[in-house]
């Protein structure tokens, strides 16, 4: 971990590095620290619009996002650049989009980059394009050692780890449960008491 680098503690930490991240020039060559778990229940968090820098998990859990707006490609990332790495990170999300929505992923809607050593526990869903990882995992981008837990629909092109695959999957290990046909808003998932670890 360099020296510089950047610590994510709390709500406002992540919420300011979403907002900061609207501009895709601004995380890359920067590395950030998950400190500690976080719980995001009730929190106005609508995802990290786009990532090019290192994100350290270090095992802790981001628990309680919910991700509900009308938004094709979404994610805890929306965007992982190619020169983006998530490494180390436990997520307990919730993606279910109010529309026709599509590139919906736990981790990223769309990953260009390397997601590694992750695990996903919840639901995710959409219309078409979804991954309980990555909607689309683009020619560059690599997911490896990943864990998907919960539930991923959609209506068409719907994976454990990804809905549409151009890149690298290896050693990684799907739970989930898969179906290609859902209604929006009629699936409910109890993970108050699921394994995070």
């Amino acid at each position: 971990i360099p020296a510089d680098a950047i610590y994510i503690s709390t709500t406002h930490d992540l919420v300011e590095l979403a907002e900061n991240c609207i501009d895709e020039s601004w995380s890359k060559g920067k590395v950030f620290v998950l400190k500690q778990d976080i719980y995001m229940s009730g929190v106005d968090f609508e995802g990290i619009p786009t990532f090019g820098g290192t994100f350290l998990g270090q095992g802790h859990k981001i628990y309680g996002i919910e991700l509900e707006q009308n938004a094709n490609v979404l994610g805890f990332f929306r965007y992982l650049q190619k020169e983006a790495i998530v490494n180390g990170l436990i997520l307990q999300i919730d993606v279910q989009p109010d529309g026709s929505n599509t590139m919906i992923g736990g981790i990223a809607g769309v990953n260009k980059g390397t997601i590694r050593n992750c695990i996903v526990n919840g639901v995710v869903s959409g219309k078409s394009i979804v991954g309980g990882i990555a909607g689309v995992n683009k020619v560059s981008g690599t997911i490896e050692n990943c864990t998907m837990n919960g539930l991923v629909h959609a209506e068409a092109k719907v994976g454990g780890f990804v809905g549409y695959n151009q890149g690298v999957i290896r050693e990684c290990l799907n739970n989930a449960e898969v179906n290609t046909e859902v209604e929006h808003n009629t699936i409910g998932m109890d993970l108050s008491n699921m394994d995070m670890d």
